[in-house]
C-alpha cells in the first residue's frame, strides 16, 4: 500500500476543452453507459453547469460536475481514474463541489447512483447525503435502478461543516462558546477547532425594529437580555455537551452598539468565570472576514478583505490572520446604510438591502444615470452620500413632472452605481498590492448582483473572489468562533476587566 505522504499533490480547477480526451478515458473506464465527448462539450458551454477536474502531476485523475437549478444543484457526473482510487481524490472533489455549492447559496444538492454501487453510497453518506427515493430502470442499458440521494439545508452551518473533515484532523480541537450581540442579532455558537460547527443559533430582531426604520439601541439591548438565557439552554441541549466540555468563551467587544455589546460581554464573562475557562475578546470586523474560512478553509493570507455592511465599508490588506491594515474606507455612509436609506425613499421597508436586490433583478442598471463618486480618486476611499442625494433628487424631480418611477430600474441603477466603484477600487488595490485573492464579507456580501459582477470582473484580472455562505454574511456567532480559534491557538486571552469599545478599530 502507498503511504499517503508519498501520494502526489492534487490540484482542482475548472474543466476545459483540452481536458476532455483524458476525461473520456476515465468516463469509459468508470461507467457501463459513459457520456460521449459531445455531451461533455455541450455541458462546458451550459451557463447553468460547472465542471472541475482533479490533476496529479498535470494529468487528469478525476472530475465532477454540478447543474444549477433555481436554488438547488445536481451532481451530474463524478468519477476517479481506477488507477488513482483509494487515495482520497473522490473525497477532495466532492468536498470541493459542495463547498462551491454553499458559496453559491444553494440550499440542496442531489444525485443518482447505481443501486449496486455501495462504495459510492458510503462516500455520499459520509458527507450527509440521505436516500430520497429509487428510480426503477433508470440505467436502462444495464437494467439497474438508481438510488436518488441528497443533502439538504446546505446553508445550515451544522451541515456544511461536515465538508471539511480533512481540515479537522490537523486542527487544534478545542471547544469554544462564542457570544455575539454587537447589534440586533442575538447569536451563540459552539465551535470545535474553528471549523466544525457543533451548534449555532441566531435570533433576529428585524421585526422589532422595522416600524422604526432602523435599529433602536435600547430595544436591541433589552431583547438581547430576554433572549440570551433561553438561547444558551437551547444551544447546550442541541449540542449535547456539558459546561465542563467548554475550553474557552469568546465575546464580541466591538465595534457595535455599546449597550448591546455590554449584554453579550457580561454574559460571556459570567460563563467563563463560573466554569474557570479563558476569555477571548473579539473584534466584530475580524469575525466578518473570518466567515470566509468556514467554506474556504484552504485560504491563506495575504489577501484583500472587502467588508461591506450597515456600519462599515472597508478595503483591508489582510497580511496574516490577526494582522490587518485598512487601506480604504467610506468617508461618509456605509454601503448597507445607503441601501437602507434608498430603500426608505422607495418605501421598501427595513432593511432596504434585500428588497433592492430582489427588485433590481428585473430592472435595467442603465435606466437612470447616477454618479460614481470618487471612482477616479487616487486613493481607495469611497463616498456614498452624494449618490444617496442624487437618488432623492431624481425621485423628487420625477414626482414634480408627474412621471412614475420605475422602481426595479432605479434599484438596478442604484446598485450598479454603488458596486461599480466598490469593485473597481478593490481590483485596483489588489493589483497594487500583488494580491490574487479577495474576501467579501459583511451583510452586503449576500447581494446577488455584487457576487455575480465581482466574479466576472475579477476573473478578467486574474483574481479569485471568495464569499461566505449566505447565512454567514449577516451577524452571527459562527464567524466569531472562527476568529476565536485563531486567538486561542495564540493563547491571546483577556481579563474580566476588559471593556467593550463601540468604536473599536481593526
Amino acid at each position: 500500500m502507498t503511504d499517503k505522504a508519498d501520494l502526489p499533490e492534487i490540484v482542482i480547477d475548472r474543466m476545459t476543452e483540452s481536458d476532455l480526451h483524458q476525461v473520456i478515458r476515465i468516463e469509459r473506464a468508470s461507467f457501463p453507459t459513459p457520456w460521449t465527448i459531445e455531451l461533455f462539450h455541450s455541458e462546458l458551454t451550459n451557463p447553468l453547469s460547472r465542471y472541475w477536474v482533479a490533476r496529479s502531476e498535470n494529468k487528469v485523475v478525476g472530475y465532477i460536475g454540478i447543474l444549477v437549478v433555481p436554488a438547488d444543484g445536481q451532481i451530474t457526473t463524478f468519477a476517479v481514474n481506477p488507477d488513482h482510487r483509494l487515495q482520497g481524490i473522490g473525497t477532495k472533489l466532492l468536498e470541493f463541489a459542495l463547498s462551491v455549492a454553499v458559496s453559491w447559496g444553494l440550499s440542496a444538492v442531489t444525485l443518482e447512483v447505481r443501486e449496486t454501487n455501495l462504495e459510492a453510497q458510503i462516500l455520499y453518506r459520509s458527507f450527509g447525503f440521505e436516500e430520497l427515493g429509487l428510480r426503477e430502470g433508470y440505467y436502462a442499458e444495464i437494467n439497474e435502478n438508481a438510488v436518488v440521494m441528497g443533502v439538504a439545508n446546505l446553508q445550515d452551518p451544522k451541515v456544511w461543516s461536515r465538508f471539511h473533515k480533512e481540515e479537522l484532523l490537523g486542527q487544534q480541537r478545542e471547544l469554544i462558546l462564542s457570544v455575539e450581540t454587537s447589534c440586533d442579532e442575538t447569536s451563540l455558537a459552539l465551535m470545535r477547532g474553528g471549523v466544525e460547527v457543533i451548534a449555532s443559533l441566531v435570533s433576529s430582531q428585524i421585526e422589532l425594529h422595522t416600524e422604526y426604520g432602523g435599529v433602536v439601541p435600547e430595544l436591541a439591548a433589552r431583547r438581547h437580555l430576554e433572549q440570551l438565557n433561553p438561547l444558551l439552554d437551547e444551544l447546550m441541549n442541541d449540542a449535547k455537551v456539558s459546561w465542563s466540555d467548554i475550553d474557552a468563551v469568546a465575546v464580541t467587544l466591538g465595534p457595535g452598539l455599546v449597550i448591546a455589546l455590554l449584554v453579550g460581554a457580561a454574559a460571556g464573562k459570567a460563563i467563563a468565570f463560573a466554569n474557570g475557562v479563558p476569555l477571548i475578546g473579539l473584534n466584530h470586523l475580524e469575525g466578518h472576514i473570518a466567515a470566509n474560512y468556514i467554506s474556504h478553509p484552504h485560504l491563506e493570507p495575504p489577501a484583500l478583505a472587502h467588508l461591506m455592511s450597515g456600519g462599515h465599508t472597508m478595503l483591508i490588506h489582510m497580511k496574516n490572520k490577526g494582522d490587518y491594515e485598512v487601506i480604504g474606507q467610506t468617508v461618509d455612509d456605509a454601503v448597507g446604510e445607503a441601501f437602507d436609506k434608498v430603500g426608505a425613499m422607495l418605501n421598501l421597508g427595513y432593511p432596504g438591502g434585500p428588497a433592492i436586490d430582489r427588485l433590481a433583478a428585473n430592472g435595467d442598471p442603465t435606466a437612470y444615470p447616477l454618479p460614481r463618486a470618487m471612482a477616479h480618486s487616487k486613493n481607495y476611499d469611497f463616498s456614498l452620500s452624494g449618490l444617496k442625494t442624487a437618488v432623492r433628487t431624481l425621485i423628487e424631480k420625477e414626482e414634480k413632472r408627474g412621471v412614475i418611477i420605475n422602481v426595479p430600474d432605479l434599484c438596478a441603477s442604484f446598485q450598479a452605481a454603488v458596486f461599480d466603484v466598490q469593485i473597481a477600487k478593490a481590483l485596483k488595490a489588489a493589483k497594487a498590492l500583488g494580491l490574487k485573492d479577495i474576501l467579501l464579507s459583511g451583510g452586503v456580501a449576500a447581494n446577488t448582483y455584487l457576487r455575480a459582477q465581482y466574479s466576472i470582473r475579477a476573473k478578467e484580472k486574474g483574481v479569485k473572489v471568495y464569499a461566505p455562505p449566505l447565512s454567514l454574511c449577516t451577524d452571527n456567532a459562527v464567524m466569531m468562533g472562527v476568529a476565536a480559534h485563531w486567538k486561542y491557538v495564540e493563547q491571546d486571552f483577556i481579563n474580566y476587566e476588559a471593556a467593550v469599545d463601540p468604536n473599536m478599530k481593526l
